[in-house]
């Protein structure tokens, strides 16, 4: 097992965040309670993940894996094992046959959790060529101090017989909110693409907007979507003048303006914005409570594998088709706040020798021989080491770019106390 370097000095970017943005809006996922998970994902290492299943079992799994279907399994990590887990095929388009993605609930059949874990993400990395783009986008996300579900890499044995390499990824559920936020309570939204959605007011009925495109993951029987759709509509129908103002009391626009910026920054174009519409998005709403009668709406990162590979794309790429995204833009006080926001990431990753490109190099090291050895990855070693080496040139070349565009946008900025005043609640 090779070693591998710390990756996050949250104190450094509290101290970045706050000289940017007047107050930060966020904590540091280090500042969070202690938890039992920590011992999962604390290791500097890969971690070994065995599961025993019928070998019929496995192969259905295998031969219909668009299908969500559970099947049992034994589960051990080290001298920890759980008996009569369900695992199941998950994903979209990276679901496959031959290294399928997993979904590992750790309750289904009552055997419990694994560290307060109800459940965890087992990604197969069949879209990620380097095998690291989503590892080191939400390693940044982390960097910067927002709240990041914890990653470790897998190598993943199925009855004995090694399956590749794979990425545990903590699930966004009321587990992680509890951790991140100290309570579970409050509406947690995904958008996974099912059509071209954009932020479009579609009218006032919360049947427009759910199951699809906002799918609850909490409170699934009785979501609270009249938060999101006041967002719509105030999007598509407010003046200008009154814009900032509104959406400041309804959105924590701080929080999303850096998630915009990290996007930004690592060029992904599978999130908020991009060409086929939004995806890939998770927005969280606290419950109401006397002491915050209306609570803000934050982004939560997820499944960013589609990154690192434009170094030149533009900073407001697609900007323009998202409802909200253009009235951000709008806004001359928004649009300098999101600029000094990609400055902030940009200041946090660093040049060629910056923290980006150590935390790139120690990864690749950590994971070349786990991943060279992959026996089911739809890639050869040869085309691993080809997108090691693009990540590594979009690492150098993207801090050229997006300096030079922050250069070329910069609007002549407002005080930070009067941006500052227009934007908090």
């Amino acid at each position: 097992m090779q070693a591998m370097h710390p990756l996050h000095s949250a104190p450094l970017l509290a101290v970045l965040v706050t000289a940017l943005s007047g107050t930060s809006h966020l904590a540091a996922q280090e500042s969070a309670p202690p938890d039992e998970a920590s011992v999962l994902f604390s290791s500097s290492g890969i971690q070994d993940f065995h599961l025993t299943v019928a070998p019929a079992d496995w192969q259905t799994l295998k031969d219909n894996y668009l299908a969500n279907d559970y099947y049992e399994a034994d589960f051990r990590w080290g001298d920890y094992s759980l008996a009569r887990i369900g695992i199941r095929s998950r994903g979209s388009a990276s679901r496959s046959g031959v290294k399928p993605s997993l979904k590992l609930d750790f309750n289904k059949y009552g055997a419990g959790t694994l560290f307060g874990l109800k459940s965890l993400v087992v990604k197969n990395l069949t879209q990620d060529v380097p095998m690291v783009r989503e590892y080191l986008s939400m390693a940044l996300s982390a960097h910067l101090g927002f709240f990041t579900p914890r990653e470790t890499f897998v190598r993943l044995f199925v009855n004995g017989e090694y399956q590749g390499l794979f990425l545990a990824i903590e699930p966004l559920d009321k587990i992680f909110l509890t951790r991140a936020f100290g309570s579970g309570n409050g509406d947690l939204f995904s958008i996974e693409w099912t059509f071209p959605y954009r932020f479009e007011y579609l009218g006032p009925d919360p049947a427009a907007y759910s199951p699809s495109p906002f799918k609850p993951e909490t409170n699934e029987k009785q979501p609270n979507l009249a938060p999101i759709i006041e967002i719509a509509e105030l999007a598509q129908n407010l003046p200008a003048e009154e814009f900032a103002t509104a959406i400041s009391q309804r959105v924590n626009l701080d929080q999303i303006l850096g998630h915009l910026a990290l996007d930004a920054y690592v060029a992904n174009k599978d999130g908020f914005a991009g060409g086929i519409g939004m995806n890939n998005v998770y927005l969280h709403r606290p419950a109401e409570t006397a002491e915050t009668p209306q609570p803000l709406i934050t982004a939560l990162p997820w499944d960013k594998d589609s990154a690192f590979n434009w170094y030149d794309m533009p900073i407001h790429f697609d900007f323009s088709s998202n409802v909200l995204l253009r009235r951000f833009m709008e806004d001359p006080v928004i649009a300098s706040r999101f600029l000094h926001w990609v400055e902030a990431v940009a200041t946090a990753s660093g040049g060629e020798d910056g923290w980006l490109a150590y935390t790139f190099e120690n990864t690749a090291a950590l994971i070349r021989e786990a991943a060279e050895s992959d026996p089911n990855k739809p890639f050869s070693n040869g085309e691993f080491d080809h997108a090691l080496e693009e990540t590594r040139a979009f690492i150098r070349q993207r801090q050229i770019h997006v300096r030079a565009q922050l250069e070329e946008w910069r609007p002549t900025p407002a005080p930070p106390e009067q941006t500052v005043a227009r934007i908090k609640p």
